[in-house]
């Protein structure tokens, strides 16, 4: 709900999967719905769209994984070099991305965790909230599906 701030604040783009635009558009809605009231919610304007294999690979090293479940056009990004992930909301320490909402899809994340989950054992995950983990310990987190 802050990346329009961000953008702001730092004058850069968001960069998404078209996949995910709909959350762009229905910010404000869901903003409420989480919070429980109205808010003053700045919308991202500068977004653009990734691919996998990217400029962000080229450039920076920044492997972009497509990894939906979550959400349709969700994506983790993988450090090589240093053996990181952001996995953002697809994986926890000790739990998964929910998908109990309209747009996500189990099967799909149960998928995109298995591709995670290839990582090296060794790789540390910085998830988008919590403690951070590493592949070696999450390794059973497709059987939290149900």
């Amino acid at each position: 709900m802050a990346a329009g701030e961000i953008q702001l604040s730092f004058n850069i783009p968001l960069y998404i999967f078209k996949d995910d635009q709909f959350l762009i558009d229905r910010l404000e809605e869901t903003s409420e719905y989480f919070l429980g009231y109205k808010t003053n919610i700045i919308k991202p304007l500068n977004v653009k769209f990734l691919k996998e294999g990217s400029f962000l690979e080229k450039t920076f090293g920044i492997k972009v994984i497509r990894t939906p479940g979550h959400t349709p056009g969700g994506c983790v990004f993988y450090f090589k070099k240093e053996n990181t992930l952001i996995s953002g909301d697809v994986l926890f320490k000790g739990a998964i991305g929910r998908y109990d909402f309209a747009y996500c899809n189990k099967k799909h994340l149960k998928e995109s965790l298995a591709k995670i989950l290839k990582l090296p054992k060794v790789t540390r995950v910085l998830p988008g909230h919590g403690e951070e983990t590493k592949i070696e310990n999450e390794q059973s987190a497709t059987t939290l599906i149900i």
